[in-house]
């Protein structure tokens, strides 16, 4: 009896311990369950605020959820989608099976994925591109029940892709359309990466995708003349030279620079001037120059000394030269204008004159001479007046100058001819710069992102103010130099009347008469451009009043102060220009340094740039970079 009441006793302390042990794990589940329902309210909640598309599929591809956001996204409510399409359904008609092959495949082997793009089509029937990422979702056995990921609507991105890439092949068709050589090679692997039609033209083979040194050269290894380096050190600076390309037997002038690829590189951009006839004139030239030296040193010039209208000296060259004995000149008939010729013989006349009144006379002039057999020739006359005999003797020296008068001639002629095609080059720069400035216009009509449309009127507004540059070299006689007092005053004008700002904000400058060089005058014109958008886009908002001014002046004879300012909003004290997302402050740093300038930005007050820097490009001065 008492083993018994000992062992219900046992039970009941055991069944005891089982009733504590259940309740510890029923506590222990629900504590699992609300920790899991805790987590899924959270994914629920980032799911459906989230701005990516968050989505579920099962193993078939079936979607089992989708956050609220793919309305917004493809069109469709989250009811169409979830038990009834598979995420494949909307891929693009032509790359729908391609696409789902290659999705399936990862599925197959349970496989994260990121970043995936893919076309799909919108409820309205609009494309839209999609970037997506997903992760396997696996059962306790490691068995795949699914996908679970997020979708990027990268539409915008993909158009505004589309877009450069419009930009790229027109700016390309440009460099197809000229006939110097451009080019574009991958500065560390030596791999042609761009040709114009031009080079292509020229050598008469398929270049791109192979080696520059190869290709052009016709070398094992890097030309040692290659000035990858220089133009890497100096970016974004050009590094002019000259070579002479045995493969082709062609010169050129050549400006290389380095340049990014739209694939983000930095790249090597050569243009290549074919300056061949250029250097053979030249060649010409000098060895023209060299025969009539030659010829000078070892013969002998025409000498004579004449006093009292008598030659009292020839020498065997003036006979040659002109046809007469020392007998001849000396007959009573013969006078020294007789060796004259009509058109001269005022100049010498005058002379005679000039010297019986004791004025003092250029010791050496030119004049047409005639020969004893009626030839008429160029020559140039150095005379010195010596004491002889009881009075002052004329000695001259004369030189036939024919040939190098004929070449003076020449080159009056080629260099007429260089400053018609200078005008042309201008004017097709010009006209190119307009042709870009018309694409962009074009082409911003389809942009309704307004932050990419304000890149497109900077750009364009950018493009016009170098168009606006050649425009004015255009119309000067020597094309290197412009006025710039006038061009601000037509140009900053202009863009102040079309800012809408007139009523509330005043424009004042201050700008002396300033010729600048094409080097100074672009990047100056740039910088301005840049501050006076900035001034107008930002400085002045909810219709503050306020005012501009503007001055351009010489602090000596080479150095010139710009000084821009606004008293609007203004900009913090301890603003970086290289960092700020400013585009147009950090040009204004870039492009004052490209004109070796030192710019300081004052905020007291009135918000203020001052940039200074030498001025080359200041002709008047005979000031050349």
């Amino acid at each position: 009896m008492k083993n018994e009441n000992k062992t219900n006793a046992q039970l009941i302390a055991e069944l005891k311990k089982m009733r504590h042990r259940v309740s510890e794990l029923e506590q222990t589940e629900t504590a699992r369950v609300q920790a899991l329902r805790e987590s899924e309210q959270r994914f629920m909640q980032i799911a459906e605020n989230a701005l990516e598309w968050i989505w579920e599929v099962d193993v078939n591809g079936l979607y089992t959820y989708v956050s609220p956001i793919v309305e917004k996204t493809l069109g469709y409510k989250p009811e169409e989608f979830v038990g009834k399409k598979h995420f494949y359904d909307l891929f693009h008609p032509k790359e729908r099976e391609e696409l789902k092959k290659a999705a399936l495949g990862v599925f197959a082997q349970k496989l994260p994925f990121r970043e995936f793009p893919n076309r799909n089509i919108h409820k309205t029937g609009k494309e839209v591109w999609l970037l997506t990422s997903g992760v396997p979702m696996l059962d306790e056995k490691g068995e795949l029940i699914g996908y679970r990921g997020a979708d990027t609507d990268i539409t915008e991105r993909k158009q505004a892709e589309e877009t450069l890439a419009f930009e790229r092949e027109q700016l390309l068709s440009i460099f197809d359309s000229i006939d110097e050589v451009v080019y574009v090679t991958d500065p560390d692997t030596y791999e042609i990466l761009y040709v114009n039609q031009a080079i292509q033209d020229a050598f008469q083979k398929e270049l791109i995708g192979g080696v520059c040194y190869r290709e052009f050269q016709g070398l094992d290894s890097p030309c040692e003349f290659c000035t990858n380096e220089i133009i890497l050190k100096q970016k974004p600076a050009s590094h002019r030279w000259e070579y002479h390309n045995p493969a082709l037997d062609r010169d050129f002038a050549i400006v290389d620079r380095i340049i990014k690829w739209p694939d983000g590189r930095d790249v090597r951009f050569e243009l290549a001037i074919d300056i061949t006839e250029r250097k053979q004139a030249e060649l010409a030239l000098q060895e023209s120059e060299a025969r009539y030296r030659s010829l000078i040193e070892h013969s002998n010039d025409a000498i004579y000394l004449l006093y009292d209208r008598k030659f009292e000296i020839i020498n065997k060259k003036f006979g040659q030269l002109l046809g007469y004995t020392l007998e001849e000149v000396n007959k009573p008939d013969f006078d020294f204008i007789n060796l004259v010729a009509s058109k001269s013989r005022p100049v010498i006349e005058d002379r005679t004159k000039r010297a019986s009144r004791g004025e003092k006379l250029a010791l050496k002039y030119e004049f047409t001479a005639v020969a004893k057999n009626g030839k008429e020739l160029e020559v140039e006359a150095s005379v010195s007046y010596i004491s002889y005999k009881d009075g002052i003797a004329t000695q001259g020296i004369i030189r036939d100058i024919t040939e190098r008068k004929n070449a003076e001639q020449q080159i009056q002629k080629d260099l007429q001819e260089k400053t018609i095609l200078l005008s042309e080059i201008h004017h097709r720069v010009k006209n190119s710069l307009q042709v870009v400035v018309g694409l962009l216009q074009l082409q911003s009509r389809k942009i309704k992102d307004e932050n990419i449309l304000d890149l497109f009127n900077e750009s364009k507004n950018r493009i016009y103010m170098m168009a606006s540059v050649y425009e004015k070299l255009y119309h000067t006689e020597n094309f290197s130099s412009i006025d710039f007092k006038e061009y601000l005053n037509d140009v900053l004008n202009k863009m102040y009347r079309f800012s809408g700002m007139s009523h509330r904000v005043s424009f004042k400058m201050d700008i002396k008469n300033i010729v600048l060089g094409l080097d100074d005058a672009i990047p100056v014109a740039l910088i301005l451009n840049e501050l006076f958008t900035n001034s107008i886009k930002y400085a002045f908002p909810e219709n503050k009043k306020g005012a501009i001014e503007i001055s351009f002046n010489l602090l000596d004879e080479e150095t010139y102060q710009l000084i821009y300012k606004d008293n609007g909003v203004g900009l913090p004290d301890n603003i970086d220009f290289s960092t700020t997302e400013t585009l147009g402050l950090h040009l204004v740093k870039i492009l004052a340094k490209q004109i070796n300038g030192d710019s300081v930005f004052k905020p007291n007050g009135w918000t203020t740039f001052v940039i200074e820097f030498k001025g080359y490009g200041y002709v008047k001065k005979g000031i050349n970079r």
